[in-house]
């Protein structure tokens, strides 16, 4: 099967925000610079953002990562109608196979 940070990739190139919040547990953290967003519900909301207003219609790409057993970090790319992303950075912390935690910066130019 796809490592998970394969799979999450995916996810993000369908752009439907139930799929990747498929990822995360119930009581996942989300953090970014800007916002800490606790529970499934709010993060299927926050991806909703991300595709319909600030990268909308985005193309992922994954450009590296490095993977134990509880934890991956993930570097991408994505490109967009309203922008392009060149810095993207996340970590993600995994339990029972799904995200527990999500540290994720990137910027939109």
């Amino acid at each position: 099967p796809k490592d998970i940070a394969h799979a999450f990739l995916d996810a993000l190139n369908s752009r439907d925000p139930n799929r990747v919040a498929d990822f995360y547990s119930t009581s996942a953290l989300h953090i970014t610079s800007a916002r800490t967003t606790h529970g499934v519900i709010s993060i299927r909301k926050w991806y909703s953002y991300l595709f319909h207003r600030l990268l909308p219609n985005a193309s992922f790409k994954l450009t590296g990562f490095t993977a134990s057993p509880r934890s991956r970090h993930l570097t991408w790319t994505a490109s967009s109608d309203r922008g392009a992303v060149h810095n993207g950075s996340d970590t993600l912390g995994i339990h029972n196979d799904k995200i527990a935690y999500h540290y994720s910066f990137f910027t939109v130019t």
